[in-house]
């Protein structure tokens, strides 16, 4: 899917917080927790065409948990946001 990507990176208090934005039409809310699985793809991106394997937000949730990090995804209206959260050194 065609569509504009956004990032914004800010600081939270004592931790760095990274925004991806980005179109996802078709995805229920209910299925944003299940991204995080090894391997999961919610049904309309199953096709062939659309490519991926289901493990990127998988990774980027361990190497995000291995630095003391969070992760979280959530719709808004037709796009999907990612943010991550992790401590700035100290």
């Amino acid at each position: 899917m065609a569509g504009d990507v956004s990032l914004m990176l800010t600081r939270a208090r004592r931790d760095a917080e990274l925004t991806v934005r980005n179109p996802c039409v078709g995805l229920d809310a209910s299925e944003t927790d299940r991204l995080f699985e090894r391997f999961y793809r919610p049904d309309p991106s199953r096709e062939r065409g659309t490519g991926g394997y289901g493990i990127g937000l998988s990774i980027a949730r361990s190497a995000t948990e291995r630095r003391g990090g969070k992760i979280r995804a959530k719709k808004v209206g037709d796009d999907l946001e990612i943010v991550v959260t992790l401590p700035l050194a100290r």
